[in-house]
């Protein structure tokens, strides 16, 4: 049986049993499987609003906002980011957007289930872009 607790990691024992014709008696039984409930992933607590910047402003995540989770069992996660390529916005001159993936990644000990990944969870972060600098000859 499991626990209603998200932050216990369980084990089901199953026993497998064979049994002769019931005149003969005979039944033998035999553990065979155990299985691992992984604990609650974590999640974002804290994710930054999309972005409306100049050229002449900068993307550093520390000034546009960074993404924050927290874990509900105390484990361990990652939290990055990976930006896009600059698209132009279609009619719009001189404006883009970026979008900045936000991934969450927990990481679960190898005692639990062998230092795999499991269950990242992913949000984006849109950065509107526009050129409001005039050339220069």
């Amino acid at each position: 049986q499991f626990p209603n607790r998200i932050c216990e990691t369980c084990f089901l024992e199953v026993v497998w049993q064979l049994q002769d014709n019931p005149a003969c008696g005979g039944t033998s039984d035999e553990v065979k499987q155990i299985i691992t409930v992984e604990p609650a992933p974590p999640a974002f607590s804290f994710f930054p609003a999309d972005a409306h910047i100049n050229t002449q402003q900068t993307l550093d995540p520390t000034v546009l906002g960074i993404a924050e989770g927290e874990s509900p069992c105390k484990q361990e996660f990652d939290i990055f980011s990976v930006d896009s390529e600059p698209k132009a916005v279609e009619g719009e001159c001189g404006k883009w957007t970026i979008e900045r993936k936000w991934t969450i990644t927990p990481y679960f000990s190898e005692q639990v289930c062998t230092g795999t990944y499991a269950e990242s969870s992913s949000r984006v972060q849109t950065i509107y872009v526009t050129d409001e600098t005039a050339p220069v000859f």
